[in-house]
């Protein structure tokens, strides 16, 4: 079962929205953490170039 790329890439951002609000609920993190959220962040972005998504994200995007 493959997840369609319009779910897989709002998951992706999901992560990386959810990271941010943690790190602003709850104040600095460990290097890891970030560079954790940094390769999603990558991955994420590359995921919705490959699928053409980039203007629907895009809003989404700019507020990580």
């Amino acid at each position: 079962m493959k997840p369609l790329p319009y779910d897989l890439a709002d998951l992706m951002l999901f992560y990386i929205e959810t990271g941010c609000e943690h790190t602003m609920t709850f104040g600095d993190m460990w290097e890891q953490y970030y560079t954790a959220l940094e390769n999603n962040f990558d991955k994420a972005m590359k995921c919705i170039v490959e699928f053409g998504l980039l203007e629907t994200f895009e809003p989404r995007i700019k507020r990580c």
